[in-house]
């Protein structure tokens, strides 16, 4: 492999831009790609001088099958050369996953109907089938069902009685306590290695931004997904959902959390943009969805509908933290973008968004906003140590003192 171009920042590298320019959308006759689109990525392509950099971040952000597809597509075998075959094995791994995934997930959702049970399929498979012109290249680690608490018992004596085994095997009271405090329990169908977490909630209760799981199974709508009939989330509800696991809790942690809102927006372009504002704020979710249509327009260029254009005016919190993303997912180690590095996407951010930081925006990329952005704390300072909603303002004390627990002296060196 040809030596990485060190004197390059990683998240502005041709690899990674090349990576952007092959999941680009652009809806034209029904096809989210356009020729003019395609052109664009084998022009990338033909730049890249590391494909094993390329080919892992890709593989890291679970967007390999993508940029395979688009690959063959866009280059010759000459071109691509020895990839070319892991390439092709990686996209046809991907298509017959979903496949054998789909299978079980309409085995599970028709005995729950069997059985009484109502029932949600949401993410993994679903957002695959729904916002995917090829299901096959969206990848995904496990199952996930939605079901009321008081079925919780029902639904689990359905489940062993399809092969799948709990994890972690609870008696009547550890379930109850599980119930209450925690949102899913995992599953696992040991013969075939599938993984299922069965939820009554989204999230644990007491996190600072919950939707209702009232709303969700009231605007809840009917779909067919994997040839069987199914309730998911509605258009909303489907993009909240994205923008609030992404921005919640993985932090935009991987490029496909992105392809995903960008995708939506390619197959929902007349979505309701009032009543999306009204349940984003009441679930107090308007900075992750404001990041995620950024993100999906300027690095994906998904068309933004003007009944969202409310959520796309830029602002200093939005472009900084695209910023911390861009680090995340092109640092190596998946390290966090030191306060130079930052300071340069945010401007690139605010250049993608047409903003001038020289013009009278109210755009300053300072050192507090930097530290407020490392140290803002995170789905996991708050899982591990639970705390009240009105205490919950000690994560911000607690963060730094579990990232010099975990990491030592090390921390310096993940955001210099």
């Amino acid at each position: 492999m040809t030596p990485r171009p060190t004197q390059i920042a990683p998240g502005r590298r041709p690899e990674a831009e090349a990576l952007l320019a092959c999941l680009r959308v652009a809806p034209v006759g029904g096809r989210d790609r356009s020729r003019p689109a395609a052109d664009a990525a084998a022009l990338a392509l033909r730049a890249v001088q590391d494909w094993e950099w390329l080919i892992d971040r890709a593989d890291r952000s679970r967007v390999l099958p993508s940029l395979a597809a688009a690959a063959l597509e866009c280059l010759t075998a000459e071109d691509l050369g020895p990839v070319r075959d892991h390439l092709v094995e990686r996209l046809r791994n991907a298509r017959l996953r979903h496949l054998t995934y789909i299978g079980h997930l309409a085995s599970i959702l028709r005995a729950f109907a069997a059985d009484g049970i109502d029932s949600m399929a949401f993410k993994g498979p679903v957002l695959a089938e729904l916002l995917y012109d090829d299901p096959g290249l969206r990848e995904y680690a496990d199952l996930d069902v939605l079901i009321h608490p008081g079925a919780a018992v029902a639904a689990r004596e359905t489940l062993m009685r399809l092969g799948w085994k709990p994890l972690q095997p609870l008696d009547e009271r550890a379930l109850q306590r599980l119930l209450e405090k925690d949102c899913e329990e995992r599953w696992a169908l040991p013969d075939d290695e599938q993984l299922l977490e069965l939820h009554w909630r989204l999230i644990p209760p007491g996190h600072p931004c919950e939707l209702s799981i009232d709303g969700l199974w009231a605007h809840s709508v009917e779909a067919t997904i994997g040839g069987c009939a199914a309730r998911v989330f509605d258009p909303a509800d489907v993009l909240l959902t994205i923008c609030h696991h992404a921005h919640e809790k993985h932090r935009w942690m991987r490029l496909q959390m992105v392809l995903d809102v960008a995708r939506f927006l390619v197959r929902y372009p007349t979505i309701d943009g009032e009543e999306l504002r009204r349940r984003s704020a009441a679930a107090g979710l308007d900075e992750a969805v404001a990041l995620g249509l950024h993100l999906a327009s300027s690095w994906l260029g998904a068309p933004i509908p003007e009944s969202l254009h409310a959520f796309t005016r830029p602002t200093t919190r939005t472009l900084a933290t695209a910023a911390v993303v861009r680090g995340r997912l092109f640092r190596e180690n998946r390290g966090l973008a030191g306060l130079g590095e930052w300071r340069a996407y945010a401007r690139h951010e605010a250049k993608l968004a047409d903003v001038d930081p020289g013009a009278g925006a109210p755009l300053h990329f300072g050192v507090g906003e930097y530290a407020r952005q490392v140290m803002a704390p995170d789905w996991a300072d708050r899982r591990s140590w639970r705390l009240p909603r009105l205490l919950q303002g000690l994560h911000w004390v607690w963060r730094p003192i579990r990232l010099v627990a975990r990491h030592g002296l090390e921390v310096v060196g993940r955001v210099r």
